[in-house]
């Protein structure tokens, strides 16, 4: 007897851990972030995309749908944005719940060739997916995601509760810090290679000329650099920015025989470690990459 009792221990000893998954999945970095920063102290959501992958045309893997499969909540943007969610979020069980970030009352949304001089591959779809780039409209996203989470785990309402907290005032100081970042060059032309940055820069009042292509998976067609150049001519671009996930070579063609410097925005937080801290990061990043490139 004291042999089988020794060899069951052993091998509960040996046995790997199981590791329940996360019944929260959130889509993307920013969003993943924020509602990370709500649920601190508890369980981690889980993140479906990481920073290396885009959202425009990504494919999941049968381990990412179990994910969906599984989880209570699930936080995306919009169809705009991850339009690879459309069918799989159809077949879901009846009691997960889903939050469409831009059906949020009250959220500030533009649409998508509002955008200065040019207009976006997006534009068929109305309206400009990129919502969390104006930290107000974070700030209305915590407010409902925090509700959606207390039906959820109602046993976790004050720890939500205290981290909600934390994080509304930690967005007003990121708000104030940001504006008093970019308050010096907010006269300062420039030129963004895809319409993504509009939430951002309308809401800090920058000078932004316009957009380079209207599709940003191709090299800008002549047609869109001669329209390019004519407008940074006319409007004293100083910076032409660009996203990761694109060849800087996109826009040296348009730069040509202009002064203008090329700066990098990053939307998604691409090289950035998942997690609560990682939106404070990427808003204060693009602020400084901004003031830096048109200063």
């Amino acid at each position: 007897m004291k042999k089988i009792i020794l060899s069951v221990a052993f091998f509960l000893i040996l046995a790997p851990a199981v590791r329940a998954e996360s019944k929260v999945v959130a889509s993307i970095q920013p969003i993943h972030s924020l509602v990370a920063a709500i649920m601190a102290g508890t369980e981690t959501p889980a993140l479906l995309l990481d920073g290396a992958a885009s959202p425009h045309g990504y494919a999941l893997k049968p381990s990412q749908v179990g994910l969906l499969d599984q989880a209570e909540l699930i936080v995306w943007v919009a169809p705009e944005l991850e339009s690879f969610l459309n069918k799989p979020l159809r077949t879901l069980a009846e009691d997960t719940s889903v939050v469409t970030l831009m059906d949020i009352p009250e959220l500030t949304i533009h649409p998508s060739n509002d955008h200065g001089h040019g207009h976006d591959h997006d534009s068929k779809h109305g309206n400009d997916p990129h919502i969390w780039l104006d930290p107000k409209n974070a700030a209305r996203i915590i407010d409902v995601v925090y509700d959606k989470l207390v039906t959820l785990n109602p046993e976790h309402q004050a720890l939500y509760q205290a981290n909600t907290t934390k994080v509304q005032q930690r967005l007003e100081q990121l708000d104030a810090e940001i504006r008093t970042i970019l308050t010096p060059v907010q006269s300062h032309s420039y030129m963004v290679f895809h319409n993504a940055f509009q939430y951002f820069t309308r809401h800090y009042g920058l000078q932004d000329a316009g957009v380079i292509s209207d599709n940003p998976e191709v090299q800008p067609s002549v047609t869109e650099i001669q329209h390019a150049r004519e407008y940074m001519r006319e409007h004293h671009v100083r910076c032409l920015f660009i996203e990761p996930q694109f060849p800087a070579n996109r826009v040296e063609t348009v730069r040509e025989g202009y002064d203008a410097k090329i700066g990098t925005l990053d939307p998604l937080g691409t090289s950035l470690a998942a997690g609560p801290e990682l939106y404070f990061i990427l808003m204060k990043n693009l602020a400084q990459t901004m003031r830096n490139c048109l200063g």
